[in-house]
Parts: C-alpha cells; sequence; structure tokens
C-alpha cells in the first residue's frame, strides 16, 4: 500500500526545477547533465516531464558521432582518461585535475577543450533542432565552473542553429547539486499523490 515511484537522477533534477517553479505551463525544454563519461538528458515537453517508454533518462551519451574521423559514442568523448590522453597526443602535459583542464591556458589543454566543445556542441544543436526548446539547461562538473568551455560550448550550439532556432533558445548552467536529488525525488512523490490530472481536449 505504500506508493512507489521510479526516477533516475537526470529525472529527479527536472522535477528539481519543477519545484522551484523554473518550469512553466506550456513550456518546452532540455536539461543536459553533463560529465566525465556521461551525458544524460532529461526533457520537458509541453510542460511535462517526459517519461517515455522505458523508466530512464534520454541517453543522449549514447549517440553515435564521428569525430576526427572515428564513428564513437558521444559519451566517449567526455571520458576523463580520453581528455589527459587527448592532451598529451598532442604535446602537453596531462591536467591533473577536471578544473585544471576546464580552466587551463595551455594549448594543448585549449586545443582539446575546443574539440570536446565543437563535439558537444553539434550533438545539442541537434537536439535542439528535433526538440525546440525555449530553455536548454546545462549542468554537471563540465559545466559547473563556467569559463571558457561553457562559452565555447555556447558558440558551437548556436553557431549550428538556423537563425530562428537560435532566437528562441535561451542557454543557462545550472548548479544543480546533490540536494536536488533529494528535492527532486520529493516532488516525484508529491506529483503522484497530489498533482492535478491533466485535462486533454479533443
Amino acid at each position: 500500500g505504500v506508493p512507489v515511484r521510479l526516477g533516475n537522477l537526470t529525472e529527479v533534477r527536472l522535477i528539481a526545477l519543477k519545484q522551484r517553479g523554473l518550469i512553466q505551463p506550456g513550456m518546452t525544454s532540455v536539461l543536459v547533465v553533463l560529465e566525465p563519461g556521461a551525458v544524460g538528458c532529461g526533457i520537458v515537453a509541453e510542460g511535462q516531464v517526459l517519461r517515455g517508454a522505458v523508466e530512464a533518462s534520454s541517453e543522449l551519451g549514447q549517440t553515435w558521432v564521428i569525430s576526427r574521423g572515428e564513428c564513437v559514442r558521444l559519451e566517449e568523448l567526455t571520458e576523463w582518461p580520453h581528455l589527459r590522453d587527448r592532451v598529451r597526443r598532442l604535446g602537453g602535459e596531462s591536467p591533473g585535475s577536471l578544473s585544471a583542464f576546464l580552466m587551463g591556458s595551455g594549448e594543448e589543454i585549449s586545443a582539446v577543450r575546443g574539440e570536446l566543445a565543437t563535439d558537444l556542441g553539434r550533438a545539442l544543436a541537434n537536439l535542439v533542432f528535433l526538440i525546440k526548446p525555449s530553455h536548454l539547461w546545462l549542468t554537471g562538473s563540465l559545466v559547473s565552473q563556467g569559463g571558457p568551455f561553457v562559452e565555447s560550448l555556447s558558440t558551437e550550439i548556436h553557431g549550428h542553429l538556423l537563425p530562428a532556432f537560435s532566437k528562441a533558445l535561451t542557454i543557462e548552467t545550472l548548479d544543480n547539486g546533490p540536494e536536488s536529488g533529494v528535492i527532486g525525488a520529493g516532488g516525484l512523490i508529491l506529483d503522484l499523490l497530489f498533482a492535478a490530472p491533466v485535462v486533454r481536449y479533443f
């Protein structure tokens, strides 16, 4: 007799945004979680979190892309060992931390950071073309510090969009940390127990 609702981290982060009032009725938006080795995606369609047929977030990281002549999954390009190895292969000193990679000014680090922004930017631009969101929220450790990587990524996304799509899109980074998981998990239960039914007119 105890109500149970399943949701993964990306979904509960979206629910937390709804609890904070950032998701408005009728809004179509996307939350992308960028972590080393993981690219999660949650979609809000017409103000409702899209659950789909599988109890999981949309696995954008499993998308196959062409990067420097190779066909790879998008999230492979964000793996920390891959990024360090790319810097070394270009002749640079391996960054000691993710922060050093994201904020560093070395030529090789900047080049690899630019490659990552290009690959992710193309993938996210394709997502915008399909979903047509008004907001693209970016969260996760790859964007949490802001700085040159986030600037390059935003520029890449807008650069691949048609003018109408670019004009309609707002890109924001969110401090969507661990506490959002707790808020979102509570929101799942509140929605299950107390949400007003959706009335559809045909």
